[in-house]
């Protein structure tokens, strides 16, 4: 919170009485850049070798064994009695079951979830709960990203975009919360319960934040001070925002939730195994919740295991050597993650085994030279320079260009927030059921009640699929089916599309026509008898998407802007010449006509009518 109240400041966009100077830009960086410059610097590194490539399918059982094994060899080989081996969802579920099959020879075998692969899961449940709830249309119509990479991060995908994206959303929204907060504590008066200290230490640090010993000590200070005398009102804001509009309790969960998302990534960047714990477990009802039944199964196993470690392996993790780092500040990363920027990126990459042959022999060639040309072609990059070493730079987001378009994006999504959609925290613009902060779309009770009581359904999910299938009494099927969640979000309201299959059959379903449209282009560029001029004179969906939302609800659109660009084309006349009718248009606000009467004068007149 800190973070963002103190961006806030310096864009002076938050009404509250501290003392700033005016000639001072944005000196707090993004989200990691602003960790970058509080953490501490951690010499130890990780060291990534590459080993030899396996020839086989990576989910089949023999395969996940040899692996298995040989990081056992490879471990004992070194003196260690322990070895730790990182798989993503697929091939962890294959290699527990091959560890529970042989335990005295996976005795001493810790195996671990891909952290990264755990969150893009989680982001995509983030995706399905709040996407058509108003985040998508704040993302895409703000113009800060485009509607198909937006759909591509709702998903899941384009991971390092998707946790940039709603960090922005977060801080938008957390601007939006803040404001409405402080306007509370003046209604309530009890903004002068902050003493006049807290607004000048904020304003000094604002204004002269880096990571000097003086900043960071009045940086600690100022965490004090919010966690004495703003977080209990914070709390009761929210509580009292939360009981009066389920539009506004339906987004601060979404603070909430996004939260648990910055608290895994800051476990990973500074290695802290306890907050690590905690926020995959904060993650386990929303994945229950939104039918991921891969990660709803093996993830609390995951869990379990992590709680029971070894008295040897626990001290070491506790440490941070559980993440994968380079000698700086703030930068480890997941396991999982380091393999799919090394390993894996060298050998797909370029000079890897893509766009060269598929014949046998050249393949059998690759795979038996290539983890020793990856390893080369790492340290040549590293003496070359190409590779930039992490200890003698300063954080990307804390350079002066990265800072300015982070700035840019955030007031597209404020601007776009508070101009041409519902505030999220300002209870007085809210009616009585949830709302799509977007369109405005009321939303049915039973999707309501959903959606409001979606993780305390998920809890609940959990728990029992816990308590019968890993529980020491356990009285359930582990391999059984899990029961699916009746799950109902926004999504649900768009207006369904009749469907004709090849078979005859007739069936429903949501059809995004931005996505009809782009892979009709595609269509259109491989096939000669088809154009863009035919393509574009059907239409591509059940509604106008110019005009309406995929909900069928109107889109709300700024006239201010369409008048800015049609006074660029055209000159302003007090009256209009005699000329061609063709050639003439006449546009008349009939709203500013009405505003610009006066009222007292049509009074008599609407009381005789």
């Amino acid at each position: 919170m800190l973070w963002v109240l103190l961006r806030s400041i310096s864009r002076k966009n938050l009404n509250i009485p501290v003392l700033f100077p005016t000639d001072v830009l944005q000196k707090i960086p993004f989200w990691t850049g602003y960790n970058s410059c509080l953490s501490d610097f951690k010499p130890h590194f990780s060291i990534v070798s590459y080993a030899p490539i396996v020839d086989s399918k990576p989910n089949d059982m023999a395969t996940v064994y040899t692996t298995m094994r040989k990081c056992v060899d490879m471990t004992v080989a070194m003196g260690q009695k322990y070895s730790v081996q990182t798989f993503d969802q697929q091939l962890y579920s294959i290699a527990k079951q091959v560890a529970w099959t042989m335990p005295e020879t996976f005795r001493n075998h810790i195996i671990r979830l891909g952290g990264f692969h755990t969150l893009s899961c989680f982001i995509a449940a983030i995706g399905k709960l709040w996407g058509d709830g108003g985040l998508k249309d704040l993302l895409v119509d703000s113009s800060v990203y485009a509607s198909g990479t937006v759909d591509q991060m709702l998903n899941g995908k384009e991971f390092n975009r998707a946790v940039r994206a709603l960090t922005l959303a977060f801080e938008a929204l957390y601007v939006s919360l803040l404001s409405a907060f402080f306007k509370w504590c003046v209604e309530k008066d009890v903004i002068k319960s902050f003493p006049i200290s807290f607004w000048s230490s904020l304003s000094y640090i604002a204004s002269n934040f880096n990571s000097n010993q003086e900043v960071l000590s009045s940086i600690h200070s100022a965490m004090a001070d919010i966690e004495r005398h703003m977080l209990p009102l914070l709390k009761d804001f929210r509580q009292w925002g939360c009981n009066v509009s389920p539009t506004f309790k339906f987004w601060d969960m979404f603070l909430t939730t996004v939260e648990i998302m910055l608290q895994n990534i800051r476990s990973e960047r500074e290695g802290l195994w306890g907050l690590h714990l905690s926020s995959v477990s904060a993650m386990v009802p929303f994945i229950f919740v939104t039918n991921r039944v891969n990660y709803s199964r093996w993830l609390p196993v995951y869990i379990q295991d992590m709680f029971n470690l070894p008295p040897d392996v626990l001290p070491a993790f506790e440490s941070g050597d559980f993440s994968i780092r380079q000698p700086s500040a703030f930068n480890g990363i997941w396991s999982d993650m380091a393999t799919e920027k090394t390993v894996i990126k060298d050998s797909k990459g370029c000079g890897g085994i893509v766009n060269i042959t598929r014949q046998k022999p050249a393949l059998i060639k690759v795979v038996l030279t290539r983890h020793i040309l990856a390893d080369f072609s790492s340290e040549m990059r590293k003496r070359s320079g190409f590779t930039a070493v992490a200890e003698q730079l300063s954080h990307e987001e804390a350079k002066p260009t990265s800072m300015r378009r982070d700035d840019d994006h955030l007031k597209l999504l404020v601007d776009h927030m508070q101009q041409r959609m519902t505030d999220p925290f300002d209870v007085s613009l809210h009616p009585k059921p949830l709302i799509n902060i977007s369109t405005g779309m009321h939303a049915p009770r039973d999707i309501e009640s959903s959606l409001i009581n979606a993780v305390q359904d998920g809890a609940k999910m959990a728990k029992s699929f816990i308590d019968g299938a890993l529980a020491d009494d356990q009285h359930g099927n582990f391999y059984g089916p899990i029961t699916r969640s009746k799950l109902k979000t926004f999504e649900d309201l768009t207006k369904k599309t009749k469907l004709k299959c090849r078979s005859g059959e007739i069936i429903e379903g949501h059809i995004n026509p931005e996505l009809v449209f782009r892979r009709a282009l595609v269509l259109a560029n491989s096939r000669d008898d088809v154009t863009v001029e035919k393509v574009l004179s059907f239409p591509i969906g059940p509604i106008p998407t110019s005009l309406f939302h995929d909900d069928g609800t109107m889109r709300k659109t700024c006239k201010a802007d369409l008048g800015h660009q049609l006074e660029a084309l055209v000159s302003s006349v007090k009256s209009l010449e005699h000329s061609d009718k063709f050639s003439t248009v006449l546009i008349r606000d009939g709203m500013a006509l009405i505003q610009s009467l006066q009222v007292k004068n049509l009074k008599p007149l609407v009381i005789w009518h």
